[in-house]
């Protein structure tokens, strides 16, 4: 259906009357919503950064539906953001003008198809990383790449447009065979294997990579509905070791070296701060208690290793050990059987004690398997008085670990009294990732609940945390130090794992012709620019 609003002499168009009733003749009065209080909730990320404001919030249940809301905002020029789970903390939602069209695509949350006979799954975008791995439980197989840390609500259309990394192995379009996606004039296009009917063909590329555009987009190039990703067995063979450092020059060298021989499926550390959090909590409650046993021998191949890991968490003083340590390293060992995991193990263990590292009991690696998918409270809100947070993200050449190390820590170390001054805190994650080390440094600050912090509570700390004042200053202060610290890791040659509106892409590419040739297919497909305006610095 066609709006009979008229586009706007030049510029962009906004959500008006006449925009809103032809959306909701397409959607229903229910699933386009002006009320204030929600689009004001999805006008922020955890970037704190404001932009624009959200004219409407549109749930559209069906790619058709999408297709049509499309076609009215692409008539009426009106801007069009897609938003999945909200976790974005690089404005990569954000509406860069008043009045953008919001696409909340939550709804579309149904698993098409899975087939453990081809070795695929076919999602709508909507899906939640967490309502992924629990559909899968069972059927014996996997996908390679778990999701992230937030996928208890983040979903695979933003990962699809952000380059999710963080869960298992690599990254999220490992795998991909392809998707379904509207284009920013409402037609639909299918890409991959899905481009050559069903059954879905086993090669990804049947032809040019139609789909390999729309990965990692920023959502400029259109909204996607629809992914069919590779499906691959489980492995029958499980093993988990953590490692204390003292030193994060050795940490870094471990770490490396286990990413070279590709001995380890995860390969993860947490810094001191993230330590002593996790030493200084309490026995946790017997409901929890019992859902971790249950998680562990879900996962568990057989129950001999059932056993193995069950003895492995129960230790006398929990993760108090712990806080001891400066960093501690996670790994994962996927085998194919029992013996072969633990043949991996074993050389992974001789690898890290040669060079320095101290063997620990490997509780949190395996909590960390067997329920992946963080509290997005944790996450989002600080566990001290520091209670708002966010993170940034570089990644580098294994050659160039130890230098992207140092600049953070350098740039931490010459802006100690400016966090002092402002009461802001820091940490650094640290991983690899598809033959890649990068670095998660993490700044907090003691400010009140924006919405979408606010709307991600738990009840325990609700009143609590919601009772916080305004600081502006240390807001402000936290988003300056974040800014300079991007500006400071990005003199090593590297990578940023999402970009949405933070990251400076167009100035990280050198080529002047890659950068023209993205404007031109941009300009293609979305001549109006009502896509997400901003996405990828354009």
């Amino acid at each position: 259906m066609q709006t009979q609003a008229t586009p706007p002499a030049d510029g962009y168009g906004s959500v008006d009357e006449r925009v809103l009733a032809a959306v909701r003749a397409v959607v229903g009065k229910d699933r386009a919503i002006t009320d204030a209080g929600l689009v004001e909730l999805y006008s922020v990320d955890f970037s704190e950064v404001r932009k624009g404001r959200a004219g409407a919030v549109v749930r559209p249940a069906t790619t058709a539906e999408v297709a049509a809301v499309v076609r009215i905002a692409h008539a009426a020029r009106v801007p069009v953001c897609v938003r999945g789970g909200g976790m974005s903390y690089t404005q990569g939602y954000l509406p860069q003008h008043d009045g953008t069209l919001m696409l909340d695509m939550s709804g579309m949350n149904r698993i098409d198809e899975i087939n453990v006979t081809d070795l695929y799954i076919t999602v709508e975008t909507g899906v939640t990383w967490q309502q992924l791995y629990h559909a899968l439980d069972g059927s014996g197989y996997h996908l390679p790449f778990g999701g992230t840390f937030s996928g208890e609500r983040a979903t695979v259309g933003g990962g699809l447009g952000n380059s999710a990394t963080a869960v298992k192995r690599g990254e999220i379009f490992d795998g991909l065979l392809g998707m379904e996606v509207v284009l920013p004039d409402g037609r639909v296009l299918q890409t991959g294997s899905r481009a050559t009917g069903r059954p879905v063909q086993p090669l990804p590329n049947y032809g040019p990579d139609l789909t390999g555009l729309f990965c990692h987009d920023a959502g400029i190039l259109g909204v996607k509905t629809r992914a069919t990703f590779r499906l691959e067995r489980r492995p029958r063979g499980l093993q988990f070791a953590t490692f204390g450092f003292q030193d994060t020059h050795r940490l870094i060298d471990v770490m490396c070296t286990l990413g070279r021989e590709g001995l380890v499926t995860e390969n993860a550390a947490f810094s001191a701060y993230h330590n002593r959090m996790l030493a200084s909590q309490p026995r946790p409650p017997a409901a929890d208690i019992k859902a971790m046993i249950g998680a562990i021998r879900a996962m568990a191949p057989t129950r001999g290793q059932l056993w193995r890991y069950l003895l492995a968490m129960a230790r006398p003083g929990g993760m108090k050990f712990l806080g001891a340590w400066q960093h501690a390293l996670n790994v994962v060992v996927d085998g194919y059987d029992a013996a072969a995991a633990r043949r991996q193990l074993r050389e992974v263990k001789r690898l890290a004690t040669a060079l320095g590292a101290t063997p620990l009991p490997p509780g949190l690696a395996i909590a960390s398997r067997a329920k992946p998918f963080y509290p997005i409270e944790q996450l989002m809100v600080g566990a001290g008085a520091q209670t708002s947070t966010f993170p940034s993200n570089r990644c580098t050449s294994y050659s160039h670990a130890h230098e992207l190390n140092d600049l953070a820590v350098t740039f931490f170390a010459e802006n100690e009294q400016f966090m002092r001054e402002h009461d802001l805190l820091h940490t650094i994650i640290y991983l690899c990732v598809n033959d890649a080390f990068g670095i998660e440094p993490i700044i907090y600050w003691r400010d009140a609940m924006n919405p979408l912090r606010a709307s991600v509570l738990s009840s325990p700390r609700r009143d609590e945390l919601l009772s916080i004042p305004d600081n502006p200053g240390g807001r402000a202060a936290a988003i300056d130090l974040r800014r300079r610290l991007v500006e400071r890791v990005q003199q090593v040659p590297g990578a940023h794992y999402q970009i949405g509106k933070f990251y400076p892409y167009q100035r990280d590419l050198c080529d002047d012709v890659a950068r023209a040739a993205l404007r031109e297919l941009k300009a293609l497909l979305d001549p109006h620019g009502i896509m997400n305006p901003g996405g990828l610095g354009l």
